[in-house]
């Protein structure tokens, strides 16, 4: 079983505000960019060192994704920490 994937309040504003700016263009594109962002992070449960490290942070476990213009910032608990 792989690592619980849980998205930050804010993160999911911002998901909402991104697919809200894609839309006036491209409904389509919107539903697209959603769907991938949500199966990117969803893949992060199996593949939590999925990306790359942040360069301005150079932390081993901070890393981003690109999605389009759009980067997916996750970080992992070790699960000793996580379960408390």
């Amino acid at each position: 079983m792989g690592q619980k994937v849980i998205w930050a309040n804010s993160a999911l504003e911002d998901l909402e505000a991104a697919a809200e700016y894609i839309h006036r263009d491209s409904p389509a594109y919107a539903a697209s960019f959603v769907t991938r962002t949500l199966q990117t992070a969803r893949s992060l449960s199996d593949f939590p060192e999925r990306g790359r490290r942040i360069p301005e942070i150079r932390h081993d476990t901070i890393r981003e994704i690109f999605i389009q213009s759009y980067r997916l910032i996750a970080f992992s608990i070790p699960r000793s920490l996580a379960a408390g």
